[in-house]
């Protein structure tokens, strides 16, 4: 991966000197950035640029460059990698569309692309992409112009599947003083996804916060490992939200969980700090910028009451608690207030200390607070007096957030004149809003919460059982028979209520003799999901006759015969096979409200035991599992071991698309559960 960010020598295909030639905006913004390296321009007219010749081929360059760029028509990039491959490139950037993004008749294209990669061994960025920018040493790889006023070194390093909005990010950043340091734009990734390069820069010493926009997760197994493996913040904007499938989910918990919602569970889970809004995602890279926010302890400083009050709602409603500060900052206060009109309590109001060096003073003394984790600060200021002073203040900030381990964060409007230079001003982020910043400083905290080496030790625990299938959304499927789903779960010692299988009435009555009524009578018939709106289930029979009228309502056989169960609390457990992660296991609060709330927990196979029971804390509902309101507690181990069997189960059959288990009946602590009613789909 280095050659795409520390080649020593660079082809350009595509050059010409033809006004509005995008080719020349690569080796204009090499020139700008001062790039140090060779720089060959290829274009089959020949010709000269800005003062360099322009080569015919690439057999008239001397030596073998480290990287080429492709900025050509798309129909003549595979004889052009061709001709790299025999010159002994082995990287390569393609800049150029008219790739699949315009459809699926563009597959094929590709395809050939593809193989000829492989052929020599030629790894590729793109297509459709804009390459990549490094301010290490000024490769700056785009063809649209960029310039040094939005583009500003830092520790920020961004892996875009947008070009455009790549370019939007940065103007944001920019307006922030938000450095950057390397970027990618990863277009159709066709070779190269996210992963190789968020692994890339998660090994970067100069990458310090890494930012992504994502419309699709190509791997998401791979994505959970690599965020899981390191200590950095990784901020994603996902977009494409609802572009799961359109068809009608024909398991329960399948339709309980989209695929938005899977990746929203999970990518919590690897501790991603998933963003909705471009707004959002300055915020959270604004955020780790500043020391980690360590505990739940923070001082708000305001120099208005509203503002204060505003800011101690924000700071309950992100989980946070109002620090308990001791006597000496008031009395402190009390030297400089005109009047005891303002209590003294947390948050500290400034309302009638017009001392802004004074207000430094406090900020200074607040964060030597032992029981003080943080602190917002919210500054106030006369637009026509106060600008010096508040520029000297922001001076002052500056030094101690270089050396305080504790983060201060700073709010502050401005009118339109004097807002870009207060914010210059700063080497710390400023935020506008109270709550923007509170809920950004919570992200601040989850992430100090995840411990390295508790992350690194489930990382190798989870890459020992990593399960891997050739199964897709789109293979073709079908569904066992109950009488074979239940047999299948009962070969992993899971409780199933008992139950036989029978194609006649007299077979039926034998069976519910046996088992004893009352009984459920169902169909056995394959292929019948929804048996209940089919007329396919009669529960709770009592008797010969009873059965009788159940037997003549429902089609012909084969059926089941299941005892009925006692009344407990109604589980779901359930996989799905999703597109990006693979074998997901769903658990979730069952009966009438299921749908109405939604309830439910996600993790990725495998699922021990220990797992298991934090899926059932997971959920809102677990109150009712622990006993709630002096209610007695539910079987949590054995609805635990329930769901990882059912892991166990899926890893032993990867040709398993979904399950269904609806629903699982748990009872009382020490008795256990029961399945009911199973659905397995198959690949075929």
């Amino acid at each position: 991966m280095n050659e795409f960010f520390f080649p020593k020598s660079i082809a350009i295909f595509g050059i010409s000197s033809s006004p509005g030639n995008l080719g020349i905006g690569i080796l204009e913004n090499l020139e700008r950035f001062s790039f140090k390296g060779d720089v060959y321009l290829i274009g089959e007219k020949g010709g000269s640029v800005r003062g360099k010749t322009i080569l015919k081929g690439i057999a008239e360059v001397p030596g073998i460059p480290e990287l080429a760029i492709f900025i050509i028509p798309a129909k003549g990039i595979p004889g052009k990698l061709e001709e790299c491959g025999k010159k002994g490139i082995r990287h390569v950037i393609i800049e150029s569309g008219g790739f699949s993004e315009f459809g699926k008749e563009k597959e094929a294209l590709e395809k050939e692309v593809l193989a000829i990669a492989k052929q020599w061994g030629i790894r590729i960025l793109g297509p459709n992409c804009l390459g990549t920018v490094n301010l290490e040493n000024g490769l700056v790889l785009p063809f649209v112009r960029f310039h040094e006023t939005f583009l500003q070194k830092g520790g920020i390093s961004l892996i875009s599947q947008s070009g455009g909005l790549l370019h939007d990010i940065l103007l944001l950043l920019s307006c922030d003083n938000l450095g950057i340091n390397k970027l990618v734009s990863a277009g159709n990734k066709l070779m190269l996804d996210e992963c190789e390069f968020l692994e890339y820069f998660a090994s970067d010493p100069a990458t310090k916060t890494i930012g992504l926009y994502l419309e699709d997760i190509k791997d998401g197994r791979r994505l959970f490992r690599l965020a899981t493996s390191t200590n950095k913040p990784v901020i994603l904007l996902k977009a494409n939200e609802s572009s799961g499938s359109s068809q009608i989910a024909q398991f329960h918990t399948a339709s309980l969980a989209g695929d938005d919602l899977i990746a929203d569970n999970i990518l919590c889970q690897a501790g991603i700090h998933r963003v909705r809004t471009l707004d959002e995602m300055i915020s959270t890279i604004k955020i780790f910028s500043l020391p980690l926010m360590r505990g739940q302890r923070l001082a708000v400083i305001a120099r208005s009451g509203g503002h204060a009050v505003m800011a101690a709602d924000a700071v309950y409603r992100h989980g946070f608690r109002l620090a308990h500060l001791s006597q000496d900052i008031f009395d402190l206060v009390g030297q400089k207030k005109r009047v005891d009109v303002i209590r003294a309590t947390n948050p500290v109001d400034l309302g009638d200390i017009f001392d802004i060096n004074f207000h430094y003073t406090i900020l200074e003394k607040t964060l030597k607070e032992n029981g003080v984790d943080g602190v917002l600060f919210i500054h106030s200021y006369d637009l026509q007096t106060d600008g010096d002073a508040t520029l000297a203040l922001i001076q002052k900030i500056n030094a101690i957030t270089r050396v305080q381990p504790k983060p201060v964060v700073f709010c502050m409007l401005s009118e339109k004149e004097q807002w870009f230079n207060m914010k210059d001003g700063a080497s710390f982020p400023v935020f506008s809003e109270a709550d923007q910043a509170v809920k950004a400083l919570a992200r601040s905290r989850s992430h100090f919460r995840r411990a390295a080496a508790t992350l690194r030790a489930s990382t190798v625990k989870r890459r020992k059982y990593l399960m891997t299938t050739n199964v897709s959304p789109h293979t073709k499927t079908s569904f066992l028979s109950p009488a074979k789903a239940f047999e299948l779960i009962r070969q992993y010692d899971l409780p199933v209520a008992d139950y036989e299988v029978t194609r006649n009435f007299e077979e039926c009555r034998n069976a519910a003799q046996r088992l004893g009524y009352p009984v459920a009578l169902k169909t056995a018939l394959s292929g019948i999901l929804h048996k209940t709106e089919k007329g396919g289930v009669r529960l709770r029979v009592a008797s010969d006759s009873s059965l009788k009228d159940a037997f003549n309502s429902m089609e012909p056989g084969p059926y089941l015969v299941q005892k009925m169960v006692e009344t407990g609390l109604e589980l779901i457990i359930g996989s799905k096979l999703d597109p990006a992660f693979g074998h997901v296991l769903i658990f979730g609060m069952g009966g009438i409200y299921v749908d109405l709330f939604k309830d439910i927990a996600v993790r990725m196979v495998p699922v021990n035991k220990k797992t298991a029971l934090r899926m059932i804390t997971d959920m809102q509902g677990s109150a009712i599992l622990r006993g709630y309101r002096g209610n007695p507690p539910y079987d949590l181990k054995a609805i635990a071991n329930c769901i990882s069997r059912i892991s166990k189960l899926l890893i032993d059959h990867p040709e398993i698309v979904n399950i269904d288990i609806n629903p699982l009946i748990a009872y009382e602590e020490g008795n256990g559960c029961i399945i009911v009613d199973a659905k397995i789909e198959t690949a075929l």
